[in-house]
């Protein structure tokens, strides 16, 4: 999933289900290409967990706590950004007859 925002960062891997994506792109609307930085929120590519970034090169899942900070707009983002995501992984499994990439 490319998108306009997106920079190169060194490998990160998603806690919750392992994922290594080749890059990251903020989640917000005021996002410009930029390496993250701590308290930075993305999305996994994999299973759409809410992530925070540790430091540029560690991410946590988000918690409770860090959700209730973020606007209301930054929560509509997050969620515009996993549906698409779940989109994208259905119509790639239609293509690929269910396997897994």
């Amino acid at each position: 999933m490319k998108t306009n925002n997106a920079v190169n960062v060194p490998a990160i891997t998603c806690p919750a289900c392992g994922y290594v994506p080749r890059e990251i792109a903020a989640v917000t609307p005021k996002a410009e290409a930029r390496m993250p930085e701590t308290g930075d929120i993305s999305v996994c590519y994999n299973c759409t967990e809410v992530l925070v970034f540790d430091s540029p090169k560690t991410v946590r899942k988000a918690t409770i706590a860090d959700l209730m900070k973020l606007t209301d707009v930054d929560r509509q983002i997050i969620g515009v950004t996993q549906t698409h995501i779940m989109l994208w992984k259905s119509q790639n499994e239609k293509k690929s007859g269910g396997k897994d990439r």
